[in-house]
């Protein structure tokens, strides 16, 4: 590995930082329960209002979601080698 015990330590938290933001961009239950005030939603608790009790607004409801999608995936196409680097500098060669 080029980087050394450094570079492999910045490649894991790279990792992890991308597995985090993933996750945190992503939170539902946290946000249906401590916001209240539609101003203030994130974006998944917004595309869960668009479905209701007997109908969905599907088309604002795919249109949202990709638009949710693309932090995460313009985030992971720029750090995608790390994230690959980072999940195997600790595995086990053999």
């Amino acid at each position: 590995m080029p980087f050394g015990e450094m570079g492999a330590l910045l490649l894991l938290l790279v990792a992890v930082f991308v597995f985090a933001f993933i996750g945190a961009w992503n939170e539902l239950i946290a946000g249906t329960i401590f916001i209240n005030t539609p101003d203030m939603w994130t974006i998944p608790v917004g595309l869960k209002s668009l479905i209701g009790k007997y109908s969905v607004q599907w088309g604002a409801l795919m249109a949202g979601g990709v638009l949710a999608l693309l932090p995460s995936a313009i985030m992971f196409i720029f750090v995608q080698k790390y994230v690959v680097e980072g999940l195997t500098a600790g595995a086990v060669k053999g």
